[in-house]
């Protein structure tokens, strides 16, 4: 990761041109004293700022983003607990932008989780010229085991009661592509999801939303013995 130099300004000024670059369009948070530098640079310029009443539903709302958009939300409120995949203490002003960026790779690294920086008021205030304000890609997981894969192709073609169960990381574009994919190389057919609402992995083969449970079947050739199955889809 290359950080570049330029005209020397307080670091709560480059957490905001980090997170610009890194396409975040929302921050949620709720103002206090230990993060006013950044809520001061927030008043010239950047992401739009949503104010709550509460760290909580901050945070509910920025995962919510982040779930619909594939973009992480951002919480900025002042010092607490967290459970996070990643935390980063930023030491130096110098080393504002990239533990920023650390944590937004972190986030949507998979297996994607949640990540923190902890910004000391100190180094909020001080000046820096090191910057990132450019979007940096992240890498791409390979796939698995070509015999793995063939060994549960042959387990999904000859069960009787066959099952797919799909968690909410399922629900991005990729894995909602791959799954209307598998229902089409397979036939598994459905009725409409017995609870919640329909979503991105519904298609023409009329499964739900991922994470919910609907009956389906298998056609004979993919299958033998009764044409009943349990599904979820």
């Amino acid at each position: 990761m290359s950080v570049a130099q330029d005209v020397a300004v307080r670091s709560a000024q480059r957490v905001l041109e980090t997170l610009d670059s890194q396409g975040v369009r929302h921050i949620f948070g709720v103002p206090g004293a230990k993060i006013d530098a950044v809520y001061d640079a927030l008043a010239d310029g950047g992401p739009r700022l949503v104010v709550r009443r509460h760290e909580q539903n901050a945070a509910f709302m920025a995962a919510a983003v982040g779930r619909l958009t594939g973009t992480p939300g951002v919480v900025l409120v002042t010092s607490g607990q967290t459970l996070t995949k990643f935390t980063g203490e930023v030491g130096d002003p110098d080393h504002v932008a990239e533990t920023v960026m650390n944590a937004l790779r972190a986030a949507v690294t998979e297996p994607r989780g949640s990540a923190a920086v902890v910004l000391p008021t100190d180094v909020l205030a001080a000046k820096t010229s090191a910057t990132l304000t450019h979007p940096l890609p992240v890498g791409r997981l390979g796939p698995a085991p070509a015999d793995g894969i063939r060994r549960a192709a042959e387990l999904v073609r000859g069960a009787r009661r066959p099952v797919l169960l799909e968690g909410a990381r399922a629900a991005d574009p990729d894995s909602c592509a791959a799954l209307r994919d598998l229902i089409a190389g397979t036939g598994l057919t459905g009725p409409p999801p017995r609870r919640f609402r329909r979503g991105p992995a519904a298609g023409a083969r009329r499964g739900g939303r991922v994470g919910c449970r609907c009956a389906g079947r298998l056609p004979p050739q993919h299958r033998s013995g009764r044409p009943t199955a349990r599904g979820s889809l």
